[in-house]
């Protein structure tokens, strides 16, 4: 059986609103939403062993670069060869090429955003700054100070 919740039901007749909860008489456990037990905790907020907790903010796009590299350098070879220990090498090999890609990438925007600090600082618009740049290091660089 399905459970729905609504906030207030105003009945015409009556002056005041008339606060009626259809998850208390459906589903009466579902109306208490703060009840904690032994077999349901609540959610821990680690994120794999603390690994990702706190990424630059380049680390989302050289992640989606390594498997976009491998799967379509994958495809290529293994379309064009046949060969599927070649394609596979050849998409391993992508890898490391793209790490250093975007790591590159990453640590000159971040040389750009230290540069224009001090434009920042006098409260330059963004659009009049000389570089553009890719990512936001504002919370990057107050995580290093700490």
């Amino acid at each position: 059986m399905a459970c729905f919740q609504r906030d207030v039901v105003v009945s015409e007749g009556a002056s005041l609103p008339l606060e009626y909860s259809l998850a208390q008489e459906v589903c009466p456990k579902m109306a208490s939403s703060q009840v904690e037990d032994d077999e349901n905790p609540p959610m821990s907020t680690a994120r794999m062993f603390g690994l990702f907790k706190n990424p630059d903010p380049g680390f989302t796009q050289t992640a989606i670069s390594i498997g976009v590299n491998f799967v379509l350098a994958n495809m290529l070879v293994y379309g064009l060869s046949g060969r599927g220990k070649a394609a596979y090498l050849t998409a391993m090999a992508t890898v490391p090429l793209s790490v250093v890609a975007c790591v590159r990438d990453s640590q000159k925007d971040y040389e750009k955003w230290k540069e224009m600090r001090l434009l920042r600082i006098k409260g330059v618009p963004e659009r009049f700054l000389p570089y553009k740049c890719k990512y936001d290091w504002s919370d990057y660089e107050a995580r290093q100070k700490k």
